[in-house]
C-alpha cells in the first residue's frame, strides 16, 4: 500500500491546512527518498495544489490558530462541515456567510452573524501580511 491509498472515502474532511501541512511533509519525504515510483501527473498535481494552498490563507494558520478559532466558534451550533467552510472559505460579510451557513436567519440573530464574522476576520491571513510588507518598505 502506498501513502496516497485511500482506506475510506469518507472518514474525514480536512481543512485546507490540513491538506498544505500533508502535501508539504510528503515533499520533505519524498527529498528524503529519491524514487517514489510516482507518475508525473500525481507529481504535478500535488505541486499544482501545494501552491494554490500556499497563496490561502490557510498558509498562516497553525494548530493553535485552528484550536483557538473552533474554540471561539463553540458557541454557535454549527455543523463540522459549516466549521471547516468558515475556516477555509473566510467569508467577510453578512452574504457571504449566508451561502455557508444552512438557514442562517432562522438559526442565528443579526448579532449573532456579525459576531461569527468577527471571530473569522481575526483569523491570520495572507492579505493582512501582504499589508505589512508594503507598510515596512515605505
Amino acid at each position: 500500500r502506498t501513502e496516497m491509498d485511500l482506506l475510506n472515502d469518507k472518514s474525514a474532511v480536512l481543512s485546507d491546512f490540513e491538506v498544505l501541512d500533508f502535501l508539504s511533509s510528503l515533499h520533505k519525504r519524498k527529498k528524503k527518498r529519491h524514487s517514489s515510483g510516482k507518475t508525473e501527473s500525481v507529481e504535478t498535481i500535488t505541486y499544482e495544489t501545494k501552491e494554490f494552498l500556499s497563496k490561502r490563507p490557510c498558509a498562516c494558520q497553525s494548530p493553535e490558530v485552528i484550536k483557538q478559532f473552533l474554540e471561539s466558534i463553540a458557541c454557535f451550533s454549527l455543523t463540522k462541515a459549516e466549521k471547516l467552510q468558515l475556516l477555509n472559505l473566510r467569508p467577510v460579510s453578512p452574504v457571504e456567510i449566508q451561502l455557508v451557513i444552512e438557514e442562517l436567519e432562522e438559526r442565528f440573530s443579526e448579532e449573532q452573524v456579525e459576531e461569527m464574522l468577527k471571530v473569522v476576520s481575526s483569523l491570520p491571513s495572507n492579505d493582512a501580511k501582504e499589508t505589512e510588507d508594503m507598510t515596512e518598505s515605505k
